[in-house]
């Protein structure tokens, strides 16, 4: 346990502003130092608000004032339990003194754990539909002294896939990391896959946790993304096709368009979606009239889709009708 001496000054002082805990066991349930601070000033100060950098630590104070020449014991408490590596805090007391507006103090150890797993993150990134690339984590020999047994490993969402997870689980403590490997199943439609790898071992007080994140591109995609008209030039086109691929193994899929608007007036039309089936899905065309407008601006959507997904394209008209 080490205390780092602050340099001198006027003011709410702290001799000792910052302390170490060494290394601590994941397993501690929290963690105490006393900070004594003193006036050195010939006025009272008061202290006007208390500030922690996290919400694992907390500052207690007896009192919010500290009058010419005395001394407050300020006790902070941290609960750094479960965490692995070198943890921080920072609590922050503000006051109403123009020569020292504020005091910082910092706690800080090094968490060790029997067990370990790095990374603590698999994110694979934006992905089409189908089964992902592989990603692995490993769980590693920590403090253990005896060989530990990997008891479980489960993922909370089954788009998660584990490649090897019937491998040995006896871990010696010199004997290495054990690797995991992981895909993930991205769906057709679009948006975000997440979950959790859970492991549970024999030796730590809580499991061991692995985020997994993915999103999905959708099973279909657009071109051009957003189509604009120019109603007031006469000799801008007043027609757009947008090209629509769906990756499907089933040429029968359904796509429908239809054109969504906040107002009443048919601003936009759509023709019927022309489909044609190709190796790994459908390319489709979509044709798109602009009907004219006496608004300055007008926006639409054109919704492109069918059940499994389905993708937006926004349609605008600038200008005034010619």
């Amino acid at each position: 346990m080490r205390g780092i001496r602050s340099h001198k000054e006027a003011g709410l002082v702290c001799a000792e502003s910052a302390y170490d805990f060494g290394n601590v066991s994941s397993s501690t349930a929290g963690l105490e130092h006393a900070f004594t601070l003193k006036n050195t000033t010939s006025h009272t100060i008061k202290i006007t608000r208390t500030l922690t950098s996290c919400g694992c630590t907390t500052g207690i104070l007896p009192r919010t004032t500290v009058a010419a020449g005395e001394s407050l014991i300020f006790q902070v408490k941290t609960d750094w339990k479960g965490r692995d590596g070198r943890q921080t805090a920072l609590v922050t007391l503000e006051t109403d003194d123009s020569a020292c507006h504020a005091v910082s103090l910092t706690v800080s150890a090094s968490i060790t754990n029997p067990v370990s797993v790095w990374p603590r993150v698999l994110d694979f990134g934006t992905l089409p539909p189908g089964l992902s690339m592989e990603r692995s984590f490993e769980i590693l020999p920590g403090t253990s002294d005896s060989p530990f047994r990997i008891v479980k490993v489960q993922a909370t969402n089954p788009s998660i896939q584990f490649i090897n997870a019937s491998a040995p689980t006896d871990l010696q403590p010199s004997g290495g990391a054990r690797k995991f490997t992981v895909k993930v199943l991205v769906p057709s439609r679009r948006g975000m896959v997440d979950g959790q790898i859970i492991i549970t071992t024999s030796v730590a007080d809580r499991p061991l946790i692995v985020s997994v994140v993915a999103r999905s591109t959708g099973s279909i995609t657009a071109a051009p993304t957003s189509v604009l008209f120019n109603a007031g030039d006469a000799a801008a086109a007043k027609t757009a096709k947008v090209r629509v691929h769906v990756r499907t193994n089933n040429h029968t899929f359904k796509l429908n368009a239809a054109i969504h608007s906040t107002t009443d007036d048919a601003v936009f039309s759509a023709e019927e979606v022309v489909s044609v089936a190709e190796p790994g899905g459908i390319l489709a065309t979509v044709t798109v009239h602009c009907n004219g407008s006496d608004h300055r601006l007008h926006v639409a959507t054109l919704r492109v889709g069918g059940d499994a997904d389905s993708i937006d394209i926004p349609l605008v008209v600038t200008g005034t009708k010619g």
